[in-house]
């Protein structure tokens, strides 16, 4: 038993796509200096700290590489994969493919005014050490700082994506409005000029996907928002915070004291929240306190389930502001968060998680 804090370091995956033989590479790095070395807000790791392998070359194939939100190795090649779609796509979900992913003609885009359409990448359950299988689900949006509402506007429409090494993909399994699986873009057109597939269509309301709308929960403008004070409380509305929240030492600005209650807050992509160094009345009770996974069973057709672990994707990663008085009670401390899904790997502050 110490109370002396262990050294920190990181584990770091690299998927080595460019060798000759890819892999997956995971290396120790560190440790970490922060508060320790005077400097809270910057994490410094010295010069010359080694790289200690925590695997063997080759132990793990690239196929099995983790998710990379910023990935769009799957969709290569997609456009000339759809572009005979193009027409059924546009009258059955609006001229909302605008992305240049998509590569299709500038009529299946109206500039944003109907949506936009976003593509997804699934692990898919046929995927093996040989490889890589993806599917592909695409999410309409009004507005693209509101992507939290797409979750609740899938369009009928998938595809898998398979992948061996560093290879372009290869496309199949072209699922159309619950029907399917068609191998081919053509023979999907095939079964509905002869009658043995049914078209659809999925376009949502004006109001859907924008600020006050039922889908974008998160809106001041919504109803649901409006937080009444009653004019003349029998009783204070709300108590003084009994908590703490402060930077000390050591403690990377995320020191909450509560009570005979201390611990340190932080917010991973492995994890999600997660409390560190949990005392009661001084005395540790637990290193550390954090979901090991969480899993999520999205049911369908029986061709078309999607079951997959979330820090596959992250913990945190897709998640949106917190709201006062919304989400949270009026008062409520807030913690900033990192986001690492930006394109080129910036982090970019998401406050109020």
């Amino acid at each position: 038993e110490t109370d002396t804090p262990p050294k920190r370091f990181a584990r770091v995956t690299i998927a080595r796509g460019s060798l000759a033989s890819p892999d997956v590479m995971e290396y120790r790095v560190g440790p970490i200096h922060g508060c320790d070395a005077g400097d809270c807000d910057e994490a410094t790791v010295e010069a010359g700290s080694p790289l200690v392998p925590l695997l063997e070359p080759g132990a793990v194939s690239f196929e099995k590489r983790p998710v990379d939100m910023s990935d769009n190795s799957c969709f290569v090649g997609i456009g000339a994969v759809l572009a005979p779609l193009e027409k059924l796509l546009v009258e059955s979900f609006g001229r909302v493919f605008g992305l240049a992913t998509f590569g299709l003609s500038a009529d299946a885009y109206s500039g944003g005014a109907d949506g936009s359409v976003l593509p997804f990448s699934f692990n898919d359950i046929s995927a093996t050490a040989a490889a890589r299988v993806y599917k592909l689900q695409f999410f309409w949006i009004r507005e693209p700082e509101n992507t939290q509402a797409m979750w609740l506007h899938g369009l009928p429409f998938t595809l898998r994506s398979a992948t061996v090494g560093a290879n372009e993909p290869s496309f199949y399994d072209f699922f159309y409005c619950g029907q399917g699986p068609y191998p081919t873009p053509a023979s999907l057109l095939d079964a509905i000029a002869a009658g043995k597939a049914q078209r659809c269509s999925y376009k949502p309301p004006a109001s859907d996907g924008l600020a006050g709308g039922w889908d974008v929960p998160s809106s001041e403008e919504s109803e649901d928002y409006k937080f009444v004070v009653p004019e003349s409380p029998s009783a204070p509305l709300f108590e003084e915070p009994r908590f703490a929240l402060r930077g000390v030492k050591g403690g990377n600005g995320r020191l909450i004291e509560w009570g005979e209650w201390s611990f340190f807050a932080t917010m991973r992509p492995s994890t999600g929240l997660a409390a560190m160094d949990l005392r009661f009345r001084g005395e540790r009770v637990a290193y550390e306190l954090s979901l090991a996974e969480a899993a999520a069973l999205y049911s369908g057709t029986a061709n078309d389930q999607v079951f997959y672990l979330d820090s596959a994707y992250s913990m945190s990663q897709l998640g949106g502001d917190l709201k006062p008085g919304l989400d949270c009670p009026v008062g409520a401390a807030f913690l900033d968060g990192t986001l690492w899904n930006l394109p080129g790997g910036v982090g970019a502050i998401n406050a109020n998680v």
